[in-house]
């Protein structure tokens, strides 16, 4: 039977058996040439190579620890049949003629490794995610971008030769740190690369990142620290579905953060480009900048769902200043699908999701009993007294001691709006962002004299007649802007939240509950006064 078949115009391929045998040993010398020499034959070994190396990950990872050890040490199957029998290697998963299926079946088995398996430690996640990526083939044709001291340059993705030009002196002190750093310099974005260099090291730090788009396309980093060495952090962003390395950082102890990401190849390009020629005058037109219209447009979104006061949510523009990153770690699933779709809309933004998830959705957790046992035991009487009883006491305590929590992280909030639009910011914008971030900033203000009344109304019974601020405190206020009005806020709300804390829950003599008293009610005051001056500022 003639295991050849035709493709093309006429010519001569060899059949998925055949390949299977080549993978096995088992296939003549001609056929072997031919395979090295022939770019269809060649793809399809290299697609049942990863199909076969998506299956072991598999077997390995979910299936075999199922699976109890045998009671006894298995013999081999030799010793059990009577004569020897020649070994055969373990082939026993074949694709026949889907290789194409390959690449799906190696990120849903990815995926579930890295999103649905969060006991599992970063080192284990990142170890997995690199090995599957190294066993993937590598293009030898492309190109990649490299940004360093400022310039933006392009090099060929693999490069036959580790020649830097002598007259460009950035390239060769580049090249001359990738060294130092046992790092090879002629493949960098190469997931095989970054486990050989990974791998020396004496001590490092994992972690794995989600990296969703706007567009819904996915990707994972894989990032490293050390403390040895010059090359002190490096990451490697891979693509899903196929794991394909796209983009890295490496962070040098001297030369600084270097950037590199794949270039889009001309459909000729060379496979031996000069190492680094510098870009055309009219490349960086076409990239466009985050402006802060789009960070605007992020935090709005947060705070229909709450999400930009009190959770472990960060806002920042990546080096190149082309998107706004929201980064979010240790949040349940549920949250951050909710951030994912309210984000969905906004163009140039990219989140970034710990691959560990919280066990249970995050919420401010409700103060226990014994923030008021420290209370000297005649003044806790006095305050139980006054609130109607030990329960009612406590309560009080419990929601008093939440409100400051809060009261200082919507301060927070508000001080960061003021720093990230400052008034030179703000007038850049166009009126309908101007508009926009006014109603953001009355969110907060509101919100935030809202948890304010509430201390006062539940130390009430502690301090009958809570002094107001002067009436004079918002004077000149229309003279300022509200960015700098709300500088004050912060310190206050903190050190309110302070006062309540040593109040309700430290440790102290009875004789200074008067002045901790007075001196709460003072802050209160001034808290509730700087407020109205934020209301006022600006209008």
């Amino acid at each position: 039977m003639d295991t050849k078949h035709l493709a093309g115009a006429g010519s001569l391929h060899l059949s998925d058996e055949e390949l299977a045998r080549f993978e096995d040993g088992e296939i003549a010398e001609q056929d072997a040439r031919h395979i090295e020499a022939c770019e269809q034959c060649g793809g399809r070994l290299r697609d049942m190579q990863a199909s076969y190396a998506a299956y072991r990950l598999h077997w390995d990872t979910l299936c075999a620890p199922l699976f109890p050890p045998p009671p006894q040490p298995w013999q081999p199957l030799d010793c059990l049949i009577e004569g020897p029998q020649p070994p055969h290697p373990l082939r026993s998963f074949r694709w026949g003629p889907f290789p194409a299926l390959a690449g799906a079946v190696l990120a849903i088995i990815i995926a579930a490794l890295v999103l649905y398996n969060p006991g599992q430690g970063a080192s284990a996640r990142a170890t997995q995610l690199l090995t599957a990526s190294a066993k993937l083939p590598s293009s030898r044709h492309g190109l990649i971008s490299v940004r360093v001291h400022g310039r933006t340059l392009v090099r060929p993705a693999v490069m036959a030769s580790e020649t830097a030009p002598a007259d460009d002196s950035d390239i060769v002190r580049l090249q001359a740190a990738f060294a130092r750093a046992s790092y090879d310099w002629r493949e960098p974005l190469s997931a095989r690369v970054f486990q050989s260099w990974r791998s020396r090291l004496p001590k490092k730090r994992d972690s794995v990142t989600v990296i969703r788009t706007a567009d819904e396309k996915e990707s994972y980093r894989v990032r490293t620290e050390t403390d040895s060495g010059v090359l002190r952090t490096a990451s490697l962003t891979l693509r899903s579905p196929d794991l394909h390395p796209i983009a890295g950082d490496f962070d040098f102890e001297s030369e600084g953060t270097v950037e590199m990401a794949e270039a889009v190849p001309g459909e000729n390009a060379p496979e031996r480009a000069s190492p680094l020629p510098r870009p055309s005058p009219v490349a960086p037109l076409t990239e466009t900048p985050a402006g802060p219209e789009v960070t605007l447009h992020v935090l709005a979104a947060l705070n229909q769902i709450g999400a930009d006061v009190g959770e472990p949510v960060e806002i920042a523009q990546d080096s190149r200043r082309q998107r706004v990153v929201v980064h979010a770690a240790g949040i349940s699933r549920e949250r951050r699908q909710q951030i994912a779709d309210v984000l969905k809309p906004l163009p140039q933004v990219m989140l970034e999701f710990d691959a560990r998830e919280s066990a249970v959705p995050l919420a401010r957790t409700t103060p226990q009993e014994r923030y008021s046992a420290s209370i000297p035991a005649p003044l806790r009487q006095q305050f139980e007294e006054r609130f109607g009883g030990a329960p009612r006491f406590q309560e009080a305590t419990d929601r008093m001691l939440e409100t400051g929590s809060s009261a200082a992280a919507q301060a927070h909030a508000l001080e960061t709006l003021a720093r990230d639009f400052s008034p030179a910011v703000e007038e850049s914008l166009a009126s309908p962002d101007r508009e926009l971030l006014h109603r953001l900033r009355d969110n907060h203000v509101s919100e935030l004299q809202n948890l304010v009344s509430r201390i006062e109304t539940d130390l009430e019974p502690l301090l009958p007649a809570l002094p107001k601020g002067p009436p004079s405190a918002a004077d000149g206020a229309s003279a300022r802007s509200w960015q700098a009005s709300a500088t004050p806020i912060v310190d206050l709300a903190r050190k309110t939240d302070d006062a309540l804390n040593r109040l309700l829950a430290g440790s102290y003599a009875q004789s200074s509950a008067d002045d901790m008293l007075r001196a709460l009610a003072t802050q209160i005051a001034q808290l509730d006064a700087a407020i109205r001056v934020e209301r006022q500022a600006g209008r």
